[in-house]
């Protein structure tokens, strides 16, 4: 939201508030007390209010949770599939996915099997403002066509970002004068024009070829990984696409970006030893950069944080001895071990897909999220603090 407060969906059907300047987790909204909802939530935004929405699309509804925690619905009409527009609550959908809201608080929604995206204003009114009913297709234009829309999201010119099942990125122009005169408008994009009101495709670049990660550079670059291609690409702003790293006997899984624009990509699931390669933006090539020196190590997750240090998660899914570490790694081995939480992971972990995201503040904190399990000991989000280790 507007504090950086963090909102997530459990998969017990709850909402939860992390509070950013207390680290304190809240439940908001309990979806299993609620008639015809939390079964299949898919989703979640805030409007600048601290109005929170969300799909639940078994019922194909859009429900919305007011500041006082009062849970109604939205959009929709139970257990309706469509495309009907008009009144909100008249107004049908079908596979709801993604969902997002713009600086004035309309709020915006994909039909992934629909095909279509909707707007939903602040007087209750829906819209389709992009794609046509359950026509699949990659046209760009004022008629475009999408498929099997997905994520949703506004970038700060005000366009909205579209990603699709089958591997593209599609932009759907917009010029949005932001009506609130406490908040920043939407700024021109110095190296995109958008065409009005249109659909057009940013980037087909990963052709669904499992893109488990990316990042972006201070020059607005985007690296992305092509996971069964066994490569990493990278898309300038003008939307050329290079291939700046493969290799024939491994997969790449994470990416990380230094402030020097230096890309780390960590490699394993293929022939040991597994390792981590430096790409230079400079010298335009690739290094290697570190490497394991257990064949049985794989590096996971990276991340680099604000002094240029690589932090890194070191799993072993055959000697749970050796089982999840953070670390940080320079050119040289071995790495400095920086927590061993294997007291808090509590089980041997199957091909590294235990903790699969990790980030750092600021001050040197990190952030860690587990996969989801069946368990006590997955499905959260850790946090590693600095100052008492």
């Amino acid at each position: 939201d507007a504090d950086n407060n963090l909102f997530f969906i459990s998969d017990n059907k709850k909402i939860y508030k992390y509070t950013q300047n207390s680290s304190n987790v809240t439940v908001i909204a309990d979806l299993s007390n609620v008639s015809n909802s939390g079964n299949n939530v898919q989703g979640l935004a805030v409007d600048n209010i601290g109005n929170i929405y969300f799909n639940e699309n078994d019922y194909s509804q859009i429900y919305k949770i007011d500041t006082t925690n009062q849970i109604s619905v939205f959009a929709g009409v139970n257990s309706s599939s469509g495309n009907q527009d008009g009144d909100a609550l008249t107004s049908t959908f079908k596979n709801l996915k993604g969902i997002t809201c713009d600086l004035n608080n309309n709020v915006y929604v994909s039909c992934n099997q629909g095909y279509t995206i909707r707007k939903i204003s602040t007087d209750n009114v829906v819209t389709t403002i992009a794609g046509i009913f359950e026509t699949k297709g990659d046209i760009n234009g004022l008629q475009g066509t999408l498929s099997n829309p997905s994520g949703i999201c506004f970038d700060q010119h005000s366009d909205l970002y579209i990603t699709e099942t089958d591997g593209s990125i599609r932009i759907l122009g917009f010029d949005i004068t932001v009506s609130a005169t406490n908040l920043s408008g939407y700024i021109d994009d110095p190296y995109y024009t958008s065409p009005l009101n249109e659909i057009a495709t940013y980037s087909t670049a990963t052709g669904g070829d499992n893109a488990t990660s990316i990042v972006l550079d201070s020059n607005n670059n985007i690296y992305i990984t092509k996971y069964q291609s066994r490569q990493v690409l990278k898309i300038t702003p003008d939307n050329t696409t290079t291939v700046i790293w493969t290799n024939g006997s491994n997969f790449p899984k994470y990416l990380a970006v230094d402030s020097d624009d230096n890309i780390y990509i960590a490699y394993s699931l293929g022939n040991p030893p597994y390792g981590i390669d430096k790409y230079s933006p400079i010298l335009n090539t690739s290094s290697l950069f570190w490497q394991s020196t257990e064949s049985t190590d794989i590096p996971g997750p990276i991340c680099v944080n604000a002094n240029n240090n690589l932090y890194v998660i070191i799993q072993n899914n055959i000697l749970s001895s050796s089982n999840t570490r953070i670390v940080e790694i320079d050119s040289n081995n071995p790495y400095i071990l920086i927590s061993d939480i294997r007291h808090i992971i509590n089980r041997t972990v199957n091909f590294n897909y235990n903790i699969t995201g990790m980030v750092t503040d600021s001050v040197g904190n990190i952030y860690m999220s587990e996969t989801s399990g069946n368990d006590d000991y997955s499905g959260r989000i850790l946090k590693y603090c600095k100052d008492d280790g």
